[in-house]
C-alpha cells in the first residue's frame, strides 16, 4: 500500500507562523523591558526576571531580586510553542492550538505587566523612598519605571501568535 501524504494546509502553515511570532517574544529577553522614567537608564528582560546588581563604588548594589511572574511568560510562550509544534505534527487534535493559543494569550498579557511583577530590593526601595519622603509623597520603585520596547513588543508578538494559533483552531484545511 503507498503512504498518504500529509496535507499541509492553511491552519498547519497559521500554526507555524504563530510558533514563529512566539520565537521572536522570547529573543526581545534582550531588550529593554523597563526605564526609568525621564532617564535613558533601561533594564533588559533578563535583569528583570533573573536579577540585577550593578557596581557602586563601594560594593555592589542589588537593584532587582527574582520574579517568577516575569519568569512565567517565557515559560508559557515556550510551552505555546510546543503546542504548536505538535499541530504542525498533526497530534491531539483540536487540544494543541487550543492550549497554543491560551498558553499565547497569558504570556502576552503578563509581558505587559513586567514592570508590576518585577521584584526591587528591600534596599532600593527604602533609598527611592527616602528621595520620595523629601518631597512629602510616598514613591516606589515601580512608579519610577516605564515599560519598555522589548516588553512591549514581546506582548504584542505573543497576542499575534495567539491569534494565529485560534485561527488554526478554526481553519480546518
Amino acid at each position: 500500500m503507498a503512504k498518504k501524504k500529509k496535507k499541509s494546509g492553511l491552519g498547519t502553515l497559521l500554526a507555524l507562523v504563530g510558533a514563529l511570532l512566539a520565537l521572536a517574544a522570547v529573543f526581545m529577553m534582550f531588550l529593554p523591558a523597563a526605564s526609568i522614567k525621564d532617564t535613558d537608564t533601561t533594564f533588559t528582560g533578563i535583569q528583570m526576571t533573573f536579577g540585577y546588581s550593578k557596581d557602586a563604588g563601594l560594593g555592589t548594589l542589588e537593584l532587582f531580586g527574582f520574579s517568577f511572574m516575569n519568569f512565567l511568560p517565557y515559560i508559557l510562550v515556550l510551552a505555546g510553542i510546543a503546542f504548536s509544534v505538535l499541530t504542525v505534527l498533526g497530534k491531539l487534535g483540536k487540544i494543541a492550538p487550543l492550549l497554543s493559543a491560551v498558553c499565547y494569550l497569558g504570556a502576552g498579557i503578563l509581558f505587559f505587566l513586567a514592570v508590576v511583577c518585577c521584584v526591587p530590593n528591600a534596599d532600593l526601595e527604602k533609598l527611592v523612598n527616602v528621595g520620595g519622603s523629601i518631597f512629602g509623597e510616598k514613591v516606589s520603585v515601580r512608579d519610577c519605571l516605564a515599560l519598555g520596547v522589548g516588553a512591549i513588543l514581546a506582548g504584542v508578538l505573543s497576542i499575534l501568535a495567539s491569534l494565529c494559533s485560534a485561527a488554526a483552531l478554526v481553519i480546518k484545511k
